[in-house]
């Protein structure tokens, strides 16, 4: 069964996803179907997938950037930290 979020809850979805919430709580909260939902999120062109993944790619980009901002200041663990996510993107780029 197909079922489709208002605006309001897709809005909620995308900051569930932001605070890296598992697509069972995310469900629970929201008083979805969490087979459902994952299922919605797992589909690429849905706007469940879209507003999770959206809000779970902003969060982790803003902790990337204030990692290599850190790490431009001199902070050492951020430095390790963004060598390491350099390394890692080069291992994929390969």
């Amino acid at each position: 069964m197909t079922y489709a979020m208002s605006e309001e809850q897709l809005t909620h979805l995308e900051q569930l996803g932001a605070a890296f919430t598992s697509v069972e709580d995310a469900a629970l909260i929201l008083q979805v179907d969490a087979v459902e939902l994952g299922m919605q999120i797992n589909a690429k062109h849905t706007p469940q997938h879209q507003a999770y993944h959206r809000g779970r790619l902003l969060s982790e980009f803003e902790t990337r950037q204030s990692i290599v901002n850190m790490a431009k200041q001199g902070s050492s663990p951020a430095q390790v930290m963004a060598m390491k996510l350099i390394k890692d993107l080069k291992m994929n780029d390969a």
